[in-house]
Formats: C-alpha cells, sequence, structure tokens
C-alpha cells in the first residue's frame, strides 16, 4: 500500500468509529434511562403480554441495537430472567445482529439501497418466522429459566 492509501484506511476507521461509539454511547444512555425510569415489572409485563405478538415485537426491538451477537448474550439472558416470552428472545436475537441500522446502512451504501432493502427483508420476517416456531412448538419449554450464579468454592481464612 503506498502511504496516500494507509491515510484513507485511517481516515475512514477514524470516521466509522467515531460514529459507532456514539451511536453505541446513545443506545447505552437511553437504555439506562429505561432501567432506572421504568419499573422491571412493568416491562416483563408488556414483553410478555401478547406471545402472539412476541416475535415481531422481539424483532423491531432488533432494529434498534448497533451490537453483533456475541454483544446480545448478555441482554438475552437479562430477558430470559425476566421470564420474556421464548419466541420474543429468539426473535431479537436473531434480528439484532442481522437487522440492525447500521448493518442495513452499510450493505445500502456497499451494495445499494435496493439490496439493502431485500437483505433486510428477508432477514427480517426470518427473524420473525424463527421466533415464531420456537413459540409454537415444544422449543419455548427447552430454555433455562434461572440462571445459575457461580458460587465461591474456595477461600482463605487468617
Amino acid at each position: 500500500m503506498q502511504e496516500s492509501d494507509w491515510g484513507i484506511v485511517l481516515d475512514e476507521f477514524l470516521h466509522i468509529g467515531s460514529g459507532l461509539l456514539l451511536i453505541i454511547a446513545a443506545v447505552a444512555i437511553i437504555t439506562g434511562l429505561v432501567r432506572h425510569y421504568v419499573p422491571q415489572e412493568k416491562l416483563q409485563e408488556k414483553l410478555s403480554k401478547h406471545e402472539s405478538k412476541g416475535p415481531i415485537i422481539g424483532a423491531l426491538m432488533g432494529i434498534l441495537t448497533p451490537f453483533c451477537s456475541a454483544a446480545m448474550i448478555p441482554v438475552m439472558i437479562g430477558m430470559v430472567q425476566m421470564g420474556i416470552a421464548t419466541g420474543t428472545v429468539f426473535s431479537f436475537l436473531i434480528s439484532a445482529p442481522l437487522t440492525n441500522f447500521v448493518v442495513v446502512g452499510l450493505i445500502a451504501a456497499t451494495f445499494g439501497i435496493k439490496v439493502a432493502f431485500i437483505y433486510f427483508l428477508l432477514t427480517f420476517l426470518g427473524a420473525i418466522a424463527a421466533g415464531y416456531i420456537v413459540s409454537f412448538t415444544s422449543l419455548r419449554n427447552a430454555v433455562k429459566r434461572d440462571i445459575v450464579e457461580p458460587k465461591q468454592t474456595c477461600s482463605v481464612s487468617t
């Protein structure tokens, strides 16, 4: 690579990195505000109330989260512990890394708006379908609801 190519790479890295940093900070602040001002019981009730709409709600929530699938695991564990319907959780888990606005925006910038729209439509509908499959089959009972907390196994005494 020539020296000017490295400058372009660095410029793109800083531009995209700063944008992602702002998005992640905004989502973290919004999440913190929701957790602080909205009682967990009320949130749990809203998300668990309509099991027939749950996969759609889960997939829609996934659009708003600009994180990869690895970052979704703690969120998913929290949702499971709250007692949210399994179909909602699975739709969210599938939708979040595939249909979030960062991914769709990058696909649109790279391949065009038509390809991005088709990609979004297929992955969004796939996340909803997977949520319904989990919701209305015996798979909904396959998720362990109580997460085991690690226990202290050794100690030092004086």
